[in-house]
């Protein structure tokens, strides 16, 4: 079974690109590279590879979240540890804050810490990253371990690609959850099993965005993605 669930853009339609209509530049004599400009570039490298390291270092201890019967409950105690965890990890925060100069190797090596962060908090294993063209935020593919995608629209700022990323691994978990509740191989302790069948019965009924972006938004799995996601970005980025 393999049924792809994309993040649309809700509200809002597509319309078909065309190109500017620009005049032609004057012709410019390249302008002589500066000693000021050879250290600034040198600098920026120097960060990046920084900031590189730091992405790739170890995840420090992760917070344990206190145990409870109630899959919300649960839920948003998860989504308090991922929030306070984010804020608190140095190296994902200089990405957030460095992301309009980031280049894509550092933007997918920071989801995958991000990613990383928040399946050991949640318990679940985190999907790999990849990018595709097209009009959605982000897609995942439900049935396989096929990597969460990351469109265009969803590269336009940090917020963007945090809610996506976070929103996307959202749907990792409850697939996971899920078909381990279909297959009684779901701890019944676990907090998760009162939803779980909702969820992966949802996978196999699920309404797309270009079926309605009202009935797409209304689903059991689009709700809790979209209400992780959004409180995720909302908290991690607000402005000071």
């Amino acid at each position: 079974m393999s049924t792809t669930i994309k993040q649309g853009s809700a509200g809002s339609t597509i319309a078909p690109t065309r190109a500017a209509t620009t005049k032609s530049p004057a012709p410019t004599e390249p302008r002589p590279v500066q000693a000021g400009d050879r250290l600034g570039l040198s600098t920026q490298v120097g960060q990046l590879e920084q900031l590189k390291a730091q992405l790739a270092s170890p995840i420090p201890p992760l917070p344990s979240v206190p145990p409870s019967q109630d899959w919300q409950t649960r839920d948003l105690a998860c989504r308090q540890a991922l929030i306070q965890t984010l804020l608190q990890d140095e190296a994902v925060m200089k990405g957030l804050r460095s992301w309009p100069r980031l280049p894509q190797d550092l933007r997918m090596l920071l989801g995958e810490r991000i990613a990383t962060i928040q399946g050991g908090i949640y318990g679940f294993h985190p999907r790999p990253l990849g990018l595709e063209q097209g009009p959605y935020r982000g897609g995942f593919q439900a049935g396989s371990n096929q990597p969460i995608t990351f469109g265009p629209k969803s590269m336009v700022s940090a917020a963007e690609f945090l809610n996506t990323l976070v929103h996307e691994q959202t749907h990792a978990m409850q697939w996971e959850k899920g078909d381990a509740a279909s297959r009684k191989k779901l701890d019944p302790a676990d907090p998760y099993a009162a939803i779980a069948t909702t969820w992966f019965d949802n996978f196999f009924d699920y309404t797309p965005p270009s079926k309605g972006v009202r009935a797409y938004r209304a689903q059991p799995v689009e709700q809790h993605a979209y209400a992780t996601g959004d409180a995720v970005a909302e908290a991690v980025l607000r402005k000071p």
